[in-house]
């Protein structure tokens, strides 16, 4: 007889999701990984499972502005960073 483990992840809200390209969907989980380690780089490539050089290079191609493209300041992952509060501690 086999015993049926109970699932270790939580279920998924795939809405959010929906009509979403994949890299869209990346550049959001970098982004708040990111911010949610306060800004280190280390730290977040390690919770994404990628290297610093990976973590840069995204970095920078979302740095980089598209003249077609508008892009509203406050959704760069710079000035999410920026709004970043050390003295608030991590969300858990």
């Amino acid at each position: 007889m086999s015993q049926e483990r109970p699932s270790k992840t939580m279920p998924l809200d795939m809405d959010p999701y929906v009509g979403r390209s994949i890299a869209d969907i990346e550049r959001d989980l970098i982004i708040k990984t990111l911010s949610r380690c306060g800004g280190n780089r280390n730290w977040a490539a390690d919770i994404l499972g990628i290297g610093m050089a990976t973590l840069r290079e995204k970095l920078i191609s979302y740095s980089r502005t598209d003249p077609d493209a508008e892009t509203d300041q406050a959704d760069t992952w710079l000035a999410q960073l920026e709004r970043y509060e050390p003295d608030r501690g991590l969300p858990s």
